[in-house]
């Protein structure tokens, strides 16, 4: 087989894969799944997220994973919430989180927006991409901590319920299983 024509098909097949929405929402959903089936309590999972959460608008883009686990495990809240979390700015979208975050560091400062950038004004965006990116990533963190720590909190009441209402028909089907037959 032509190792090219090969090599063409399987690209147009992962191209279409990626183009289709349905896919990208289950993998959200999956990972929303995921989230609320974790162990610990809805405040250390919440946490989590948003510790990843926040690390994702760091400019480390390799080792956020790392980095917001380490963070998380130091902090003593669920790294595997963080680690999903993290999740939160990946490299498809992290263009648009770092031009965003450049205009409102650039907004905050009191600074002209963008022009044409020049490689002699890169360094002149740092501090304003470092302020728009802490700003975005705060307020992106309160906000996933918020909707995660309800989200949570529900799905553990709703599953807590269900476990105590299994445990009472099985106490009833004991007692009645002991009682013996009526006379």
């Amino acid at each position: 087989m032509n190792v090219r024509r090969k090599i063409g098909k399987e690209f147009k097949r992962s191209w279409r894969i990626l183009r289709r929405p349905g896919r990208w929402l289950g993998l959200a959903r999956w990972y929303w799944t995921r989230l609320l089936h974790l162990p610990g309590s809805a405040r250390s999972v919440a946490a989590g997220t948003a510790i990843g959460c926040f690390v994702s608008f760091t400019p480390f883009l390799g080792g956020r994973v790392v980095l917001s686990a380490g963070l998380a495990s130091l902090l003593r809240v669920n790294p595997m919430a963080a680690i999903v979390g993290s999740h939160v700015g990946n490299p498809l979208v992290y263009p648009l989180i770092f031009v965003g975050a450049v205009q409102l560091g650039l907004w905050l400062l009191g600074r002209p927006g963008l022009g044409p950038i020049a490689l002699e004004r890169l360094a002149d965006l740092a501090l304003p991409a470092a302020v728009g990116l802490a700003v975005a990533g705060s307020l992106t963190s309160l906000a996933v901590y918020g909707v995660v720590l309800s989200a949570v909190r529900a799905y553990q009441e709703k599953h807590k319920a269900r476990r105590i209402a299994t445990r009472r028909g099985r106490e009833a089907l004991a007692c009645s299983a002991t009682d013996g037959p009526a006379l």
